[in-house]
């Protein structure tokens, strides 16, 4: 909810204290290594070791997979970016951004038809997507887990849940979670 009202500076101080206070989560590593990354510079090898900290903690973590994949393609460092990217293709198949990093990363290592290949995937991702049209019912998606969990741990703290979701279970699933509030992402302001 922090680092959504824009306020990452209070985000990043309340997922560190998640981290400290529960070292065995992903949630806490995972938060502070995406909003450092995100501010790059000097924090970006302490974002990318919190992040490669989730990781360990959960491989699965798409998110985890595509902030790494992505300051390492942004670093100079392709090659190292390749796996992460790779796993979050896989984690998300239908979502084009982790085809896109793998499209910049072969490019930079002059793998030009492996960056075609990829490239394709993202036009077929989105050509797909046109077809589809709007669609009415949204695949389930759980509620975001890192700022669920700084919401347990620092109850002040409010989490609005933004979600495509319609189902009532997600909207029940958020608020047993620890959600303040659930907010539909086609909501005008």
């Amino acid at each position: 909810a922090l680092e959504h009202s824009g306020d990452d500076a209070a985000a990043l101080i309340a997922y560190r204290q998640l981290a400290k206070e529960s070292p065995q989560r992903m949630e806490g590593h995972l938060g502070t290594g995406v909003l450092l990354v995100k501010k790059g510079g000097v924090s970006l090898d302490e974002g990318m070791k919190e992040l490669r900290t989730a990781l360990v903690i959960n491989p699965k973590i798409y998110e985890a997979r595509i902030a790494l994949g992505r300051a390492l393609v942004s670093s100079s460092r392709p090659a190292e970016a390749i796996e992460h990217l790779k796993v979050a293709a896989d984690l998300a198949p239908n979502n084009p951004e982790p085809h896109y990093q793998l499209s910049i990363a072969y490019r930079r290592l002059g793998r030009k038809e492996e960056a075609a290949a990829e490239s394709a995937i993202v036009t077929q991702i989105h050509e797909n997507r046109r077809a589809a049209g709007s669609q009415t019912s949204a695949p389930r998606t759980p509620p975001p887990p890192a700022s669920l969990a700084v919401a347990r741990v620092i109850p002040d703290v409010p989490v609005l849940v933004l979600t495509w979701s319609r189902r009532e279970d997600d909207l029940l699933d958020a608020l047993r979670a620890g959600a303040t509030g659930f907010l539909h992402k086609e909501v005008e302001p």
